[in-house]
């Protein structure tokens, strides 16, 4: 893998050539929803619980996240991580703690409302809104602070892009998971070579499709978030429900209450980024500390480049 460094950028880029491995993710404007509660003072309380319902991604170009978000609350383990993680005080103000950080942000009713009011967030749901905005504090701050990395797709500090006006915008779904959850997620995707992929941390001679992928949707244990590709410098992210006979059933994060039903040759020969999780294993805070990741090859992947390169 190359080494990138991290780019700031004053405004949206509309395209960009990355590496497959490293293919990010951007999205587009949808519809949007809004859930309120009031008391009886008329003073706007979120409507708060731990428990991910029904939202509408908005336009901050995060279903990295979002999808990650539906995942892990589809999960028993993961909807409990979420429910100890995000607390309401009287008052209406929230904390979330992000666990594979180890930080709580608090996120006040005057946050969540003047975040309501743009339009930009997603809507629907006042926890998932929470935890956007824990996120984009949590991005605000290691940029700020200069511990982002674009160098270890480990780190919970990765970020290979940053748009200061729009923090939550491109990541991968392995980072959103292991920083909600503290607990390991891995990720696979393809590699220039079409014979090569990444699995983790390895670089393993297979060709990158159903074969390679569909065990892991098949395993109930798993959740899976898939990053299907748009375009040719973008994708969008999907929480994988599973797979019925011929057809893989999705969660789209721009409306959280549809299943998306897509044919499984149209899914595998879209699919560029691809997570799962167990949610049992804690993350490796080793790997994740390491200032640089470069990937190992397995003994089959290192013959066959050597063989190619003879």
């Amino acid at each position: 893998m190359s080494e990138f460094t991290l780019q700031k950028t004053s405004g949206r880029s509309t395209t960009s050539t990355v590496n497959q491995s490293q293919q990010n993710l951007s999205l587009n404007k949808k519809d949007s929803i809004s859930v309120w509660t009031q008391n009886k003072d008329t003073a706007t309380i979120p409507l708060v619980n731990g428990k991910i319902d029904e939202f509408k991604q908005g336009d901050k170009n995060d279903c990295w996240l979002l999808a990650s978000i539906k995942a892990i609350s589809e999960h028993p383990d993961g909807a409990k991580i979420i429910k100890d993680a995000i607390k309401q005080n009287p008052n209406g103000d929230v904390i979330v703690e992000l666990k594979g950080v180890g930080i709580s942000y608090p996120i006040t009713k005057e946050e969540i409302l003047a975040a309501k009011t743009t339009g930009k967030y997603a809507t629907g749901d006042d926890d998932v809104l929470a935890i956007e905005l824990a996120f984009e504090k949590y991005r605000k701050h290691i940029v700020d602070s200069g511990k982002a990395t674009a160098k270890n797709p480990f780190s919970p500090n990765y970020m290979r892009f940053y748009y200061p006006e729009n923090p939550l915008e491109s990541g991968f779904s392995k980072n959103a998971i292991e920083i909600l959850t503290g607990k390991k997620a891995k990720r696979i995707a393809p590699l220039v070579d079409k014979n090569l992929i990444l699995n983790d941390t390895k670089i393993e001679f297979k060709k990158y499709g159903e074969e390679v992928l569909k065990p892991y949707i098949l395993d109930k244990d798993n959740i899976v978030v898939a990053a299907l590709q748009t375009n040719e410098s973008s994708a969008h992210a999907y929480y994988v429900k599973g797979i019925i006979d011929d057809k893989v059933v999705l969660i789209d994060p721009y409306n959280s209450s549809k299943e998306v039903v897509m044919s499984k040759d149209e899914f595998f020969s879209n699919v560029k980024d691809f997570t799962y999780t167990n949610l049992k294993e804690d993350c490796d805070k080793q790997l994740q500390r390491t200032e640089y990741f470069n990937p190992t090859l397995t003994k089959e992947a290192k013959l066959y480049k050597e063989n190619k390169n003879k």
